[in-house]
């Protein structure tokens, strides 16, 4: 049973008071599947966090996005498998980004979707009981004030 340790930069690209959240359908990880969260993704050796970010918006969501920000929170959980054969320990750092593109395109063999909420908005779907990563939205509590 292996264990590993990641860093993951989750990328806030902010636009006319709402976040772009992404509902994830598929992750070799337990808890990052099926549910609504920041996009982003693992740091992979040597890169930074700055690189990591535009390379996954760029993967993800088909944008390009400049770094203004890196936020000093940072959380840690651990997930295990889907396979069951290990755990991870994800270190998630929240980053500031901008875009000017307008129009997403999904990866769509990860994300189900990808949409723009309020903090009213998301509040609501986690009341109705949906699936939500509740660092992130503790992040979005915190930018979308």
């Amino acid at each position: 049973m292996d264990q590993m340790q990641s860093v993951v930069p989750t990328i806030l690209i902010e636009r006319d008071g709402k976040l772009l959240w992404v509902f994830k359908h598929s992750s070799p990880f337990v808890v990052c599947q099926n549910t609504w969260e920041l996009p982003g993704g693992r740091v992979k050796f040597g890169q930074t966090i700055e690189e990591a970010v535009v390379a996954k918006a760029k993967q993800l969501l088909g944008i390009d996005v400049t770094v203004t920000e890196i936020l000093g929170m940072v959380h840690s959980l651990v997930s295990d498998r889907t396979d069951g054969d290990g755990q991870i320990q994800f270190f998630v750092i929240p980053v500031r980004c901008t875009t000017e593109t307008t129009k997403l395109k999904l990866d769509e063999s990860k994300l189900r979707e990808a949409r723009w909420f309020s903090l009213e908005e998301i509040e609501a779907l986690n009341t109705r009981g949906e699936p939500i990563h509740a660092f992130d939205l503790t992040v979005a509590r915190k930018i979308l004030i």
